[in-house]
């Protein structure tokens, strides 16, 4: 990907959150990420985890936490779609139904909550996938192109995950601390 396939709109928000990062921090960051998201993707949620190892991630963001805690350690699904997301950094969109239900192991949860796309953007940092963005939509699938847009944000995103991850303020599965710094 380069700038020049980056719509305008998003590399104005990357923008606005370089600067939140600078004058606020890595949480206040967050939530405005999710709200930038919104605005110029579109979304119902997203979730950000940093990777432990292998399959393993804590989720240090969520736009949801009463479905989806801050804290939690999940062990993905070991498919196809995982390896490439986790382990060559693809990233993946599922947009129908028929995806979503073989794709997750918890179709149910997305089904009970409308989810009707879900993409999952690694976070990359010098070659390695340290984290995934999720991004949720009830809006119906996705049009052409949001990958790149979606992969813009999840990039900017990578090296505050890294901050994130070697912080001791990174939320445990025992604690409601959201870490805002």
């Amino acid at each position: 990907m380069t700038v020049s396939e980056v719509p305008s709109s998003v590399l104005a928000a990357i923008s606005r959150l370089v600067s939140t990062l600078a004058e606020a921090g890595p949480r206040a960051t967050l939530e405005l990420l999710d709200l930038e998201i919104e605005t110029v993707l579109g979304h119902s949620y997203i979730t950000v985890s940093v990777r432990e190892k292998d399959n393993l991630v804590r989720r240090i963001y969520s736009a949801e936490p009463g479905i989806y805690p801050e804290g939690q350690l999940k062990d993905l699904v070991r498919n196809e779609r995982t390896r490439r997301l986790l382990h060559e950094g693809v990233p993946y969109l599922a947009n129908s139904w028929e995806e979503l239900s073989v794709q997750y192991v918890d179709p149910e949860v997305l089904a009970e909550n409308g989810v009707t796309s879900l993409a999952n953007i690694p976070l990359r940092f010098d070659g390695e996938v340290i984290g995934v963005l999720n991004i949720a939509d009830t809006g119906g699938p996705r049009p052409e192109g949001f990958l790149v847009s979606a992969q813009a944000f999840g990039d900017f995103l990578a090296p505050l995950v890294l901050l994130w991850k070697h912080s001791s303020e990174l939320p445990d599965a025992n604690s409601s601390n959201s870490g805002s710094h």
